[in-house]
């Protein structure tokens, strides 16, 4: 009698299909909810910007605006499954951008007022950052567990495993 080893046979496909499902509806909702802060608090969002000086003036409208229209198609491709390699690496690429600015943050000591995750401007603070670059480490940890988690065979590939090699 055979034993499988413990995350191997039928049910390791099914549980990395869970995590990835997980990774997937995790980071839609939170991009979702990110956008919708940074779009409710279009103020504190844009003082934000500014207050970072990571970019010029007259860019900061078109960031403004850029950055929750980006996190709203990321997660609408999350939820929708289109393009899933695409949104992974766009959704790695956001969670790194958005630890760089809690980082630099957190580093230059600073609470910086923004709309991130609807956190208003009265609760900018040190320990604010240090769970927001938190979130960032989920969100990227949610990419790569969608670009590199095994994904279960389809049935179709499935009964070509099984069915015997041409000329046996």
């Amino acid at each position: 009698m055979e034993t499988a080893l413990l995350g191997a046979g039928v049910g390791a496909p099914r549980r990395a299909d869970r995590l990835r499902c997980a990774a997937r509806w995790t980071a839609a909702a939170l991009l979702a909810w990110a956008a919708g802060g940074k779009l409710i608090l279009w103020g504190a969002f844009g003082q934000m910007l500014t207050a970072l000086g990571l970019s010029r003036a007259e860019l900061v409208p078109w960031a403004q605006a850029g950055v929750p229209a980006a996190e709203l198609a990321i997660a609408l491709l999350l939820a929708l499954r289109l393009a899933p390699v695409l949104a992974a690496f766009a959704l790695l690429l956001l969670s790194l951008l958005f630890a760089g600015v809690h980082g630099f943050a957190l580093v230059s000591g600073e609470a910086i007022p923004c709309g991130c995750l609807g956190v208003a401007l009265s609760h900018a603070s040190w320990a604010r950052h240090a769970q927001l670059l938190a979130v960032c480490a989920l969100l990227a940890a949610c990419a790569l567990v969608l670009l590199f988690a095994p994904t279960a065979p389809s049935p179709r590939q499935r009964s070509a495993d099984d069915s015997p090699a041409p000329g046996v």
